[in-house]
């Protein structure tokens, strides 16, 4: 599964890499007309949609055309007063009136594509015959294109934004004619349920596991697959980490959020495994209420970050270990090898991290090393001890022989590991709990002897 961010400015690429991003599921290019009394040219486009595709370095960047309309006034563009405009006129359907500021942008959008892997994406898509009518009008700019000698690429891909039902009903028929889709949940969700989002009294309407939405969501993503099309998902939705596991076992082969949410998301996908999703979104289309799946999301979440803490094969009783490097490398090893961690690199480098703000060393010749990590699969606790002392290079410049060391994923869910580090400290400067580490005979012992300070 890709992840990727979305963003409304070009300013925003750096934040969205920095982020983890993969590429940009969804530019808002609308955003670019707030506030403004102008319309831009096709060259002003080019140049910014340019810059887009170069920053991206080869990353995939989407380009979703002008939303404009719902709530999404743009002063420059003067679109007539409706009781209803999530309803009314809007997206593509302004398209024909507006034809010179779509022309600008899909022109703008071309030329820029020869540079990076840009695509196209069309919003507010209702019937096969728009489809058509989008992609013999992108042909016409192409071949105008072509005439006037300008560089461009031909073949980029087109997607349409999957957030009308009847898109979803018909998404075999809508694959021939497309190259993806992607869920805009939060129009797709209030069109399905008749609630207006922006609406408090009809809020409880919005319910993102109610069986039958998501009854709907695997319907378009199965039809989607089996003609060999693609579905992302790039809605607000795309960033509750808790829904993740919905999203894996649903089929969903992208995800596109702001950046924030990034780490987190990905914290819980390192952790999942794709066929327990799968299972997990069987049960949920059974439900007859968002309120029992909630329950059947808790219970999963609960199941799956029940691992132990610590493991016999997170103990090393025997360690030779000749520095503090060493000891760090022996436990990126050591937790990659017990499937704690993705990456043992990234893990090396997060401890790493840690280290260089501050020596873990707590004197009576132990360290705490630690860290939160993407790369951490689930919360878990190794210990190493040292056949030798080594220099642990803090300030006391004490040796240090027994290492416990704290790997915790990022994110919301497991914000109350944290609280792991205070409580294990509180119990090492216990001479008597220090004294039993060092005289474990097994890595059982060990075991037993960690799981009972972590959980008291």
């Amino acid at each position: 599964m890709e992840i990727a961010a979305n963003i409304g400015h070009p300013e925003e690429l750096k934040r969205a890499w920095e982020d983890g991003a993969e590429g940009v599921g969804i530019f808002r290019t609308e955003l670019l007309l707030y506030g403004k009394n102008v319309l831009p040219t096709e060259e002003e486009q080019y140049v910014l949609y340019k810059r887009v595709a170069e920053e991206a370095e080869g990353r995939p960047i989407i380009i979703r055309t002008f939303d404009i309309g719902g709530d999404k006034p743009i002063p420059s563009v003067k679109l007539p007063q409706e009781p209803n405009p999530f309803l009314g006129y809007r997206g593509i359907r302004i398209y024909q009136e507006y034809y010179e500021l779509f022309r600008s942008q899909v022109r703008a959008v071309l030329r820029a594509a020869a540079y990076g892997r840009l695509k196209l994406m069309f919003p507010m898509v209702a019937l096969v015959e728009e489809v058509r009518w989008l992609k013999e009008q992108v042909k016409k700019f192409a071949d105008e294109l072509e005439k006037e000698g300008q560089p461009f690429n031909r073949e980029i891909e087109m997607g349409i934004m999957l957030e009308i039902p009847s898109v979803a009903m018909l998404t075999d028929k809508f694959a021939p004619e497309v190259d993806f889709f992607s869920v805009g949940s939060n129009d797709l969700v209030q069109y399905f349920f008749a609630a207006d989002r922006g609406n408090p009294r009809v809020k409880y309407l919005n319910q993102p596991l109610n069986p039958a939405l998501l009854r709907l969501l695997k319907y378009a993503i199965d039809r989607a697959h089996e003609n060999g099309r693609w579905v992302g998902l790039c809605g607000e939705l795309a960033g509750e980490s808790r829904l993740t596991p919905v999203f894996v076992g649903l089929g969903f082969d992208e995800l596109s959020m702001s950046s924030g949410f990034i780490p987190e998301v990905k914290a819980v996908l390192n952790g999942l495994r794709a066929d327990e999703c799968r299972k997990l979104v069987e049960t949920m289309l059974e439900a007859a209420t968002a309120e029992e799946n909630a329950t059947v999301l808790e219970n999963f979440y609960q199941q799956h970050f029940s691992r132990e803490l610590i493991a016999p094969e997170l103990v090393d009783l025997e360690a030779e270990c000749q520095s503090k490097a060493e000891v760090i490398q022996h436990l990126a090893i050591m937790f990659e090898q017990a499937g704690r961690v993705e990456s043992r690199a990234v893990f090396e480098q997060a401890l790493w991290k840690r280290e260089d703000d501050v020596a873990t060393e707590i004197g009576f010749g132990l360290a705490i090393p630690h860290c939160q990590s993407v790369t951490v699969r689930t919360p878990s606790i190794g210990l190493l001890r040292l056949k030798q002392p080594v220099d642990w290079q803090s300030k006391e410049g004490q040796p240090v022989d027994l290492i416990i060391c704290l790997a915790i994923p990022s994110g919301e869910k497991v914000r109350p590991k944290l609280q792991l580090l205070p409580k294990l400290s509180r119990r090492l400067i216990h001479d008597e709990f220090r004294e039993a580490l060092r005289e474990a005979k097994n890595p059982e012992e060990i075991v037993t002897l960690i799981t009972s300070a972590t959980s008291s």
